[in-house]
């Protein structure tokens, strides 16, 4: 995964949790983040897009760079960059408005501007539902009359067809049937394979362990240990998460720490 090129890198990134984490994010990678709750990796995907306070720190994303504590989301959504938050009820949708209009929301601009087509984009979301196998795949009905699992992929729905660069997760399968859970996996390391890149901060280390190509340990605000491929399993992850990514890993990656002492 080293010889792949680097979409986007995070410098010195401080936030409520965090204490200067830094690590890279390869092009068409799948990058997991975990650790113990309170820890700072749960803040990272809010931190990146400008969703939570953030007291320092830089994002590179296709050669530009973004100072972090003056990120916005209207910023990030111009760099290419998209979250999924792990709160879909109340921070990914709006749940009144019908699946059509949430799944639309990121491209009305295509259809304006000075008189909505609602026609072609009706037929448009439910193309969208239809390609994301969202069930029922009816525009028209509200939001939170999905299941959970339905719901997710409508929320992908909307964020993929903006082709992001950078696509970021908070527990994307929480609260989600198993058969939906296969799909959303499938979407997401398919929109990988296609040069998107994504980052995944979940608990979940089973889900992890089967979507990432590499997962970050976090601990006290730093980046404490990587895990790569051939280390991927559940146990494995669980183990470390626990142990903090214990010097005497063999992958204490974070400088900053280093220099810290």
């Amino acid at each position: 995964m080293g010889e792949l090129p680097v979409e986007a890198a995070v410098t010195g990134v401080v936030g409520r949790q965090l204490r200067g984490a830094e690590f890279s994010i390869h092009k068409g990678e799948v990058l997991g983040l975990t650790g113990l709750l309170g820890s700072g990796f749960e803040d990272v995907p809010y931190l990146l897009f400008g969703a939570k306070p953030c007291f320092g720190g830089q994002l590179q994303v296709d050669g530009a760079t973004y100072d972090l504590a003056k990120m916005t989301p209207q910023r990030a959504l111009g760099a290419g960059i998209a979250l999924l938050p792990g709160d879909r009820q109340n921070e990914g949708s709006i749940g009144s408005m019908s699946v059509g209009d949430n799944v639309m929301l990121q491209v009305l601009g295509e259809y304006g501007p000075l008189r909505l087509r609602l026609g072609k984009m009706a037929e448009d979301a439910e193309s969208q539902l239809n390609e994301f196998d969202v069930r029922p795949p009816d525009p028209r009905l509200t939001y939170h009359s999905l299941s959970g699992g339905n719901q997710q992929k409508a929320l992908l729905a909307k964020w993929l067809q903006t082709d992001p660069r950078l696509l970021l997760l908070h527990e994307p399968t929480q609260g989600v049937d198993i058969g939906a859970r296969g799909q959303i996996f499938e979407t997401i390391t398919g929109a990988a394979g296609k040069g998107m890149s994504v980052v995944c901060a979940s608990t979940d280390y089973e889900q992890l362990a089967q979507i990432c190509d590499r997962v970050l340990i976090v601990a006290e605000g730093r980046v404490s240990q990587e895990l790569s491929k051939d280390e991927l399993n559940k146990h494995r992850i669980a183990e470390q998460v626990h142990l903090g990514g214990a010097p005497g890993g063999n992958n204490h990656i974070n400088q900053a720490e280093t220099k810290d002492g």
